[in-house]
C-alpha cells in the first residue's frame, strides 16, 4: 500500500486507517510511537 518505510511514517492518520486491522486507536498509537523522541 505505501511502497515503503517513509512513506508509512509520513501518511496522515486517515491513509493508515485504510489498512485492514488498523483502526482510529492503532492509527494514534502509531503516529505516538512515531513522533516519540529516543533518548
Amino acid at each position: 500500500h505505501f511502497g515503503s518505510v517513509k512513506n508509512v511514517f509520513t501518511a496522515p492518520k486517515e491513509e493508515l486507517m485504510k489498512i485492514k486491522g488498523i483502526g482510529e486507536k492503532t492509527a494514534d498509537e502509531i503516529i505516538k510511537v512515531i513522533e516519540e523522541k529516543f533518548e
